[in-house]
C-alpha cells in the first residue's frame, strides 16, 4: 500500500526544531547575561546589603562625612605646623615641611577619591542609581581617610612650648565652659545641633574621649568668650544663636578665605551672615582669621567684626 506524503509536514517539523533551538538559545542567554552584568556592575559592591546602602546614600551623608574629615584634618595640620616650628632651629639636611607634605597628600587623595568613585559608579552612568552609588563610594572613601588621619597623629618635639605661648598671648586655653551660648542655652532649643554635635570646643571630646580614642581630647570646635559673646549675639534668642554658631564653626573650619555663611531662623524671622575674610598667622605662629558678621534681629541690622585664632588643641577661639 502506498503511503501518501502529508503536505507541509517537513516544513512544520523544521519550524518546530527552529523554535526549540531559539527558545533554548534565549534561555542560555538569559542565564549568561546576569552573570556578565554582575561581573561588571559589582566591581566594588559585593552583596545586596551594600547595594541597598549605596542606593540610598544622600548628599547630606557625603557632607557629614566630609565635616568629620575636615575636623581631624584641621587638627593634623595644627600638629604639622607645630612640628615644623619645633624643627625651625635645627633642621637636618633631608628635612621637609610636615604641613606642606600633608596638604599635598590631601590634595592628591581628593583627586584619587573622586576618580576612583567615578570608576566605581561607571556601570550605572545614565541610570537613576548612579548618583546614589557615586555618593556611597565618596562616603566610604572619606570615612576611611578620616580613620587614617586619626591614627597618624604626629609626635611634636618635647621642647615645643605652644601651650605656654598661647596662654601668654591669649590668657588661657578655652573650653566649652567659657562659651556664652553653652552657659546660657545648654538646656534650651538647639535646632542646628551645635551643642549636641559637639561643635562648641571640647564638649564631646572631653566628655566621651571620642577623638583618637583618648579621654581629655578635643574636637576642632569653636568657643566664643563671655564679653565677645555678648557683642556677637546681643539680642539673639537661643535658637538664633544655634544657627549663628553653626556658621562660625563651618566658616572658621572651612579654610576658605573670602567666603560667606548664611543663617536664617524661620520661626523668628531673624537672619545673618558670617564672612571669613583672610587667614593669617599671629606673631607666635598661631593660625588666625579675620571675620565680619552682619545680622538682622527684630528688623534691626547690625555689623560686627573681629579675629579668631586656633588654640594648640585645634579649637577656634573668637578672641575679639
Amino acid at each position: 500500500m502506498a503511503i501518501k506524503p502529508i503536505r507541509g509536514a517537513p516544513r512544520r517539523a523544521l519550524t518546530m526544531r527552529a523554535g526549540i533551538f531559539a527558545a533554548a538559545s534565549i534561555s542560555l542567554l538569559a542565564l549568561a547575561m546576569p552573570v556578565s552584568a554582575q561581573n561588571q556592575d559589582d566591581r566594588y559592591r559585593g552583596d545586596a546589603e551594600s547595594q541597598y546602602r549605596y542606593r540610598d546614600t544622600s548628599q547630606a551623608d557625603v557632607d557629614a562625612a566630609e565635616r568629620r574629615l575636615n575636623q581631624v584634618y584641621a587638627r593634623r595640620i595644627a600638629e604639622a605646623r607645630a612640628a615644623d616650628r619645633a624643627w625651625r632651629r635645627n633642621r637636618p639636611r633631608n628635612w621637609y615641611s610636615q604641613e606642606t607634605a600633608l596638604r599635598s597628600a590631601e590634595r592628591s587623595w581628593i583627586s584619587y577619591r573622586d576618580a576612583d568613585c567615578r570608576y566605581v559608579a561607571q556601570p550605572y552612568v545614565g541610570r537613576r542609581q548612579y548618583d546614589g552609588y557615586f555618593r556611597g563610594c565618596l562616603v566610604d572613601r572619606t570615612n576611611a581617610r578620616t580613620t587614617d588621619l586619626r591614627q597618624s597623629r604626629l609626635t611634636v618635639a618635647a621642647n615645643d612650648d605652644r601651650d605656654q605661648r598661647w596662654r601668654q598671648r591669649y590668657e588661657r586655653t578655652y573650653s566649652y565652659n567659657d562659651d556664652t551660648f553653652y552657659q546660657q542655652c545648654r538646656d534650651g532649643p538647639d535646632p542646628a545641633a551645635v551643642i549636641a554635635g559637639g561643635l562648641i570646643g571640647g564638649l564631646i571630646g572631653n566628655a566621651a574621649g571620642r577623638d583618637d580614642n583618648s579621654t581629655g581630647s578635643t574636637i576642632a570646635g569653636v568657643v566664643v568668650g563671655a564679653a565677645i559673646g555678648a557683642v556677637l549675639t546681643n539680642n539673639m534668642e537661643c535658637t538664633d544663636r544655634s544657627y549663628a554658631y553653626r556658621t562660625y564653626y563651618d566658616g572658621l573650619n572651612s579654610n576658605r578665605p573670602n567666603s560667606d555663611y548664611d543663617w536664617r531662623n524661620q520661626s523668628s524671622g531673624n537672619y545673618g551672615r558670617f564672612h571669613v575674610d583672610q587667614y593669617y598667622e599671629d606673631p607666635d605662629g598661631f593660625r588666625c582669621a579675620t571675620y565680619r558678621q552682619s545680622t538682622t534681629i527684630n528688623r534691626r541690622a547690625r555689623v560686627t567684626q573681629g579675629h579668631a585664632c586656633q588654640q594648640p588643641d585645634g579649637v577656634w577661639v573668637v578672641v575679639d
